[in-house]
């Protein structure tokens, strides 16, 4: 029985939360990381300092909220869905964190780190539109 995509909509929802998710622990982890500055570790004693730094900041724990919702619906998608079909589309993270860019850290994305991302936009379309049943066994 083919899958339609009313059926696999509960999957792309799911990933989609996932990888924004995931996306904003990313830009949220940099804009704390650069709140810090250049990091120097000359010895270990500069070490205890500076997780001090990082765990004083309130982005770093958004930031670890939102990996461990990625990771919990992560977990649920990897024994729902084959990885083969779903790792591809986590590429969609490449476009959510150019669109966060700017807003959230400040960045100008150029055209053609755009035309990049469109060109991942097509094969994530390309993969979604496979499954199961459209494959040769």
């Amino acid at each position: 029985m083919m899958q339609t995509f009313k059926d696999k909509l509960p999957t792309f929802v799911f990933l989609l939360i996932a990888m924004t998710s995931n996306s904003f622990g990313d830009v949220l982890l940099s804009r704390t990381m650069s709140h810090l500055g250049a990091i120097s570790l000359s010895s270990i004693a500069e070490i205890l300092p500076l997780a001090h730094s990082v765990l004083s900041q309130g982005s770093f724990w958004i930031a670890i909220l939102c990996f461990t919702l990625f990771f919990a619906l992560w977990s649920m998608l990897l024994a729902r869905e084959d990885v083969s079909f779903i790792m591809p589309l986590t590429a969609i993270t490449y476009v959510i964190s150019a669109l966060l860019a700017g807003p959230m850290l400040g960045e100008t994305v150029s055209p053609l780190r755009w035309l990049g991302t469109l060109l991942i936009c097509a094969g994530v379309a390309i993969v979604a539109s496979t499954g199961k049943d459209n494959e040769k066994k």
